[in-house]
């Protein structure tokens, strides 16, 4: 299908020339969609109303990091190290 929660890269590994494109914002986005596809609840108020209008976001209590397969754990991660890399140099893109 293609629903807005099957993502193009939930099953295989991100490309680094994909997260180049990407702003700050859309990278947490991208790396926080992981974890929503699972239900995990966000204790920040811009992601939690980003996915709260999703049709396939359903917030779980009996939500665990452990959920994810190994394959989303280490998107999740590199999209995390992306992050961290765009906080320390100048911006480039608007």
């Amino acid at each position: 299908g293609s629903g807005e929660g099957e993502f193009m890269y939930k099953n295989r590994e991100i490309p680094d020339k994909f997260l180049d494109m990407m702003s700050p914002w859309h990278l947490r986005l991208l790396r926080n969609r992981y974890f929503a596809l699972y239900g995990r609840r966000f204790k920040s108020p811009e992601l939690d109303s980003f996915f709260i209008k999703r049709h396939w976001y359903k917030p779980r209590a009996d939500y665990k990091d452990s959920d994810l397969t190994e394959i989303e754990k280490a998107n999740a991660k590199k999209i995390f190290e992306y992050e961290k890399r765009m906080k320390n140099v100048p911006e480039l893109k608007k």
